[in-house]
């Protein structure tokens, strides 16, 4: 759109070809391009850094930046290489912004960035267009329900389901009951028919609805949005806020819509737990590195390859889980460092006998300050706002809240009788 409107704007990432790629280098060296978008995983290919290090930055600007808090909605690894590049680029400005974080993720994100408190900024996101609404269902009555709402839309809809096959199914049964166009969008569906899905999104101006996981919606900026529905349960209240910020963003009234069906909680609890290794497994991973057999046998300079998927799977952890944790021990404790973009390589640090016990100080740190209901329900508190949360809303929060590192459940039939027409 930048460049429809004739700025000096390039972006640099996977889906451009041979040519484009080695066009818009060419721009970036010569000084033409003045504003450069960026994928954080771009920061990944050495070529691509030098490139982006060989110019005068004045702004590095970071969207989505709760991304790079381990208690972030959707903490991934490639955002702290984020901040390691930020440091190193010697911007003479940066900015990270994100429209979803508590006041811990806005913790980490000012101390990965180096932002001073008074330096943070945070506004209400209270946005009086929306109506919000809950609908406890059955798993029979559930399907019926969304078809009723999407009969009832009065533009583009956005269904956020939990599984990648309730995207397909559901978007077959608006098709065959509705008469209407619905897309499924997930994570599993090759790259160019997820872009072919999401571009006739964009560009749509009737009541076509996109069925989808949590892989839509980042970076999709489109005004007309009438109704968002969440078909499951949210996994995270500040997923849920992210993805209900979809709507109405022309200031038109837009609906909101979560069924709840006792039927999710089980999905959420399994992901809860999938997703949150225990101290128990993180403690393992580090013994392995700092106190087991091949680190003592390591001359140096020498090299021994340890398979991930074996090592997750030994320590009851997922393997992005098992990446997330070397990220996180290479960016802020400097013992084991990666030695390729990809984490494929990391350098390890002669034993010193204190460097797990180290490490694992700040994870326990983090567990206690999860464990307590009171200090998560005031996070969730503090990120509706007083302004956009009645009492009566606090007072469900308050007495259903429950604590995760990742997620938060409430009792959405008691809240609804509390808050009749919400």
């Amino acid at each position: 759109a930048m460049s429809r409107l004739g700025h000096p704007v390039d972006a640099l990432n996977s889906a451009l070809s041979p040519d484009e790629k080695r066009e818009v280098k060419r721009r970036v060296r010569s000084g033409e391009t003045k504003i450069l978008y960026v994928a954080p995983e771009q920061l990944n290919n050495e070529a691509s850094r030098e490139l982006i290090l060989s110019r005068e930055i004045g702004l590095l600007a970071v969207d989505e930046a709760h991304c790079i808090s381990e208690w972030g909605h959707s903490f991934r690894a490639d955002y702290l290489k984020v901040a390691e590049f930020a440091k190193q680029s010697g911007a003479a400005r940066v900015i990270a912004l994100t429209a979803t974080a508590t006041m811990e993720v806005e913790a980490d994100i000012a101390e990965a960035f180096a932002i001073q408190p008074e330096d943070c900024v945070r506004t209400d996101f209270y946005r009086p267009n929306l109506v919000l609404g809950c609908t406890p269902v059955t798993l029979a009555e559930r399907d019926a329900t969304l078809q009723r709402l999407m009969l009832d839309a009065s533009g583009p809809s956005i269904v956020y389901v939990t599984q990648q096959k309730t995207a397909e199914q559901v978007a077959d049964f608006l098709c065959r009951t509705t008469g209407l166009r619905a897309l499924a969008y997930h994570a599993g569906q090759p790259t160019e028919h997820r872009e072919a899905v999401q571009d006739e999104f964009i560009a749509s101006e009737d009541n076509v609805i996109i069925v989808a996981t949590i892989a839509f919606g980042m970076g999709i900026d489109k005004p007309n949005i009438r109704r968002v529905v969440h078909y499951n349960l949210p996994r995270s209240l500040e997923g849920y806020a992210q993805e209900i910020g979809r709507a109405g963003r022309d200031g038109k009234t837009s609906w909101c819509d979560t069924f709840f069906c006792a039927d999710d909680i089980p999905l959420l609890e399994s992901f809860a737990r999938r997703e949150t290794p225990s101290l128990k497994s993180v403690e393992g991973v580090l013994q392995h590195f700092f106190h087991g057999e091949e680190e003592m046998q390591l001359a140096p300079g020498s090299t021994r390859r340890v398979s991930n998927r074996t090592l997750a799977k030994n320590n009851d952890m997922k393997s992005n889980t098992l990446q997330m944790l070397m990220a996180f021990v290479d960016i802020y404790h400097r013992h084991i460092r990666a030695t390729t973009p990809m984490y494929g390589t990391y350098k390890l640090q002669p034993n010193d006998g204190g460097r797990a016990k180290e490490v694992l100080g700040r994870f326990r740190v983090g567990w206690r300050a999860v464990s307590g209901r009171p200090q998560r329900t005031h996070e969730v508190l503090e990120m509706l706002s007083a302004s956009s949360a009645s009492e009566a809303v606090k007072s469900a929060l308050s007495s259903h809240c429950s604590a995760g590192p990742k997620w938060a459940t409430m009792d959405m039939e008691a809240a609804a009788r509390e808050n009749p027409g919400v």
